[in-house]
Parts: structure tokens; C-alpha cells; sequence
């Protein structure tokens, strides 16, 4: 994928979401060329909520629990917590496009975002 897409240069550190969040607080939004520190988390809890129901709907048929209730609660709070991670993250996009003015929504299906005039751009997360 492209520079941005890849997993090396979106994982965040604990000190740039501090960071982040503290710049954002004080009213200097930092913009990010490719994901910023939350979104980075973001796309984490995403995969982990999509492979957790992946993982537990196979297991809850073929698994060594397979047919047990656990495991049917296992799948069910995965496949919710990917339905509300996905909410969160939609009203997310829209907040911060409409923040930065990015035009995040262009961005994510073509992959280039616009980068508004006189901003300073944060590299990593």
C-alpha cells in the first residue's frame, strides 16, 4: 500500500496520543498527513473487533467450545463492539473533517488527502 497505509508508519506510541490529545485540547489540532494518534488506536480496535468475531463465529462451530453459550457470548460481544467501534468511528471522521477541514471522507477512498493552506503537517502519529 501506500506510505501512509502501511503499518509501520501508523502504529501510534503512547507519547504521541498524549501528545495528540493534549495539543487538541489546547485548541492546536495537529494535522496528520496519513492517521492521527486516535485513529491509529481506531484502526487497532477496529481489526481486533473484526477478527475477534471472525475468530469466535469459527470457533463457535467448529471449536473446542464449539456449541457451548460462552462461546456464542464470546462471538456476540465481538460483533458488537465492532458495530459500535464503527459508529464511533464514522461520527469521528465526520467531527474531525469538519475540525481540519481535510476532506477525510475523499481521503479515505482515494487515499490522498487534501492538505489546507498554511497548515504545518505532522508525519507521524
Amino acid at each position: 500500500g501506500s506510505y501512509h497505509a502501511r503499518f509501520a508508519q501508523w502504529l501510534p506510541t503512547p507519547t504521541g496520543v498524549i501528545t495528540y490529545l493534549k495539543e487538541t485540547i489546547k485548541g492546536r489540532h495537529p494535522y496528520y498527513a496519513g492517521h492521527n494518534p486516535l485513529g491509529s488506536l481506531m484502526i487497532l480496535l477496529l481489526l481486533t473487533c473484526l477478527v475477534g468475531t471472525a475468530a469466535s463465529g469459527i470457533m463457535t462451530e467448529y471449536g473446542p467450545l464449539s456449541g457451548t453459550h460462552r462461546m456464542e457470548e464470546i462471538h456476540e460481544f465481538f460483533a458488537k463492539g465492532l458495530q459500535v467501534t464503527i459508529f464511533v468511528h464514522v461520527l469521528a471522521v465526520i467531527a474531525l473533517d469538519r475540525l481540519v477541514r481535510g476532506d477525510l471522507v475523499r481521503a479515505m477512498i482515494t487515499g490522498k488527502k487534501r492538505v489546507p493552506a498554511d497548515t504545518r503537517v505532522v508525519d507521524r502519529p
